[in-house]
């Protein structure tokens, strides 16, 4: 037998829902849903508000639907709410459905990728690059992004793991490959983890593309440097800084001197540096440990930690300069500090144990030691 399709809200109804985004007044429930098909962007999860299901019911005078409405905040995704919402009416078919189902999927996709992205970059900054690096890869499972990939390979550098960072670089560079910065990054990763052709390769291709960019040249130094050449690496970084200021040239010419142990010229050149940041009050430590005034070092990593408080690095190299001044009680302090912040920092795991061994407690040496022993261990059979 034929039947007609009957609206929803049959009745005539004068009280409009005003959507907050659009500005648009709707005054049945199929108009809502029209509006919510349409403006979906806009209108957010609005239907679900407690604004929206009160018209619904009290004005409207339909309380199975707002209850429906109450029923739908108890799915998990939008997509699913959203297409709960427009399922309640019969305008709205599976295949009319299908493609905004797959644009809601895709939507909440990037915004899952975008938050995670937001947060390991917070911890990035933070100084927690092995937290960082666990959500980069989350994200990654989102979005094959060239940004996420960039940044997730700047972490597993910090943390030495410089072949993974020019695996996730390459294919950044698959997805933009006119950028400058991506293959620089690259050319980066590859000379630390000693793949000098495949750096020299990444240069010269970025060098194709923005010949006179200092950055090149500051490149170059690095790679001279892993060849042992470090009259040529000086040469490159100096170049570099001579076309522009840059602080990373001037870390990387004072590392040189350092290597060269001429610590009066690595302390000239880093007092250039216009904004004594936590890098310089690092490399200031290191020279001052390197001409044997513990002291001097520990006040350098103070300073340092004064901005970077959640930086378990920092922690530890005030933990190591405090064994190395003979105080191992303010040393366990800085370490407890450091593994408080990241449990699994293994510089951190393996300062513990030197200052365990110094305190005389041999048995807790031999357990933390053999604790981390355990750890590289499982992690190998995990690579295998």
């Amino acid at each position: 037998m034929s039947e007609l399709y009957l609206a929803v809200s049959h009745e005539e109804n004068k009280i409009p829902y005003k959507f907050k985004m659009t500005d648009i007044n709707v005054y049945s429930l199929e108009e809502a849903a029209f509006h919510v098909y349409k403006y979906w962007r806009e209108s957010g999860e609005e239907f679900l508000s407690q604004e929206f299901i009160d018209w619904t019911r009290d004005i409207l005078k339909l309380p199975y639907y707002a209850s429906q409405l109450t029923h739908l905040n108890e799915k998990n995704s939008l997509s699913g709410r959203l297409v709960g919402f427009l399922s309640l009416f019969e305008s709205y078919d599976e295949i009319r459905l299908s493609s905004l189902r797959a644009a809601l999927q895709e939507w909440e996709a990037r915004l899952m990728w975008e938050r995670l992205k937001e947060n390991a970059d917070y911890l990035y900054r933070q100084g927690n690059p092995s937290k960082a690096a666990g959500l980069y890869k989350r994200a990654l499972e989102y979005s094959e992004n060239y940004q996420i990939l960039n940044n997730y390979a700047m972490s597993l550098m910090k943390l030495y793991r410089f072949e993974e960072a020019a695996a996730l670089l390459e294919r950044a560079v698959a997805l933009e490959p006119g950028s400058v910065r991506l293959r620089l990054g690259l050319a980066e990763s590859h000379i630390r983890a000693r793949n000098l052709e495949a750096g020299l390769r990444s240069l010269i291709s970025a060098g194709e593309l923005d010949p006179g960019n200092p950055d090149i040249d500051y490149m170059h130094g690095l790679l001279n440097l892993e060849t042992g050449d470090t009259r040529h690496s000086i040469d490159n970084f100096k170049k570099a800084l001579s076309a522009k200021y840059d602080p990373h040239y001037v870390y990387s010419l004072a590392q040189v001197y350092i290597r060269l142990r001429t610590y009066d010229k690595a302390a000239e050149a880093l007092e250039t540096i216009i904004v004594k940041d936590k890098a310089y009050h690092i490399i200031k430590a290191d020279i001052h440990r390197l001409t044997h005034n513990i002291p001097a070092a520990i006040k350098s990593i103070e300073q340092a930690l004064a901005t970077s408080r959640g930086d378990a690095e920092l922690w530890t190299k005030l933990a190591a300069y405090h064994r190395l001044d003979y105080d191992l009680t303010k040393a366990e302090n800085a370490v407890k500090k450091a593994l408080a912040i990241d449990p699994s920092h293994e510089r951190a795991r393996f300062e513990s144990a030197k200052i365990k061994k110094a305190q005389g407690k041999t048995k807790e040496y031999q357990t933390t030691l053999g604790g981390i022993l355990s750890g590289f261990k499982a992690g190998f059979r995990e690579s295998m």
